[in-house]
């Protein structure tokens, strides 16, 4: 991400990212812990309910967290922040396309209560409830950090310590400096 011109070095979207939550009770604690990079990232298994997630849609192949897609990712989230949003800053990967192993949509936005949260021009995503790994971590820089969260995902998965339903996984930011990621969970391991 592009550093601000304050000299602390953090990037713009993450001095934008100022918010907390208070939603729901507190998170089981973490069972696993991986370290990638210099970046632990931990991670544990939760039930969750629907989610729902509003905003700007980016067609999103695989790796929309690195690489050039990146900066239009960047852009697409100081366009949101610049807006009064009725839920906390979310993003939601939807519409599987197992044939390219990736998601096809992927929502810059907001969470919502309900549809009546929704603002005019943005889009509604629905991630179904279900079991979702949970995986957390914290950086100086949120997009590092996030990109360090998806690379633990797939890592975890190539390693069988996870199998995923791909019916719809999103992220959130609990402060300027954290990502915690819900990933769905198949109801029963494949036997590959």
């Amino acid at each position: 991400m592009r550093s601000s011109d304050d000299g602390s070095g953090a990037s713009d979207w993450t001095q934008a990212v100022a918010w907390r939550t208070t939603e729901g009770p507190e998170a089981p604690p973490i069972e696993n812990r991986l370290d990638i990079g210099a970046t632990p990232v931990d991670f544990n298994v939760v039930d969750r309910p629907e989610t729902l997630v509003a905003g700007t849609v980016l067609r999103s192949p695989a790796l929309a967290v690195e690489g050039p897609r990146r900066a239009k990712v960047e852009e697409a989230w100081k366009r949101i922040l610049s807006r009064r949003l009725p839920g906390p800053p979310t993003t939601a990967y939807v519409d599987h396309a197992p044939e390219i192993n990736s998601y096809l949509t992927h929502i810059v936005g907001y969470r919502c209560r309900s549809i009546d949260d929704l603002l005019p021009g943005d889009v509604l995503a629905r991630v179904p409830a279900g079991r979702f790994a949970r995986f957390i971590a914290s950086g100086d820089d949120l997009g590092d950090t996030i990109v360090s969260i998806w690379r633990a995902v797939w890592d975890a998965e190539a390693a069988g310590r996870l199998v995923r339903s791909y019916s719809g996984d999103w992220e959130h930011y609990p402060d300027n400096r954290t990502a915690e990621v819900f990933v769905a969970l198949a109801d029963e391991p494949s036997d590959g």
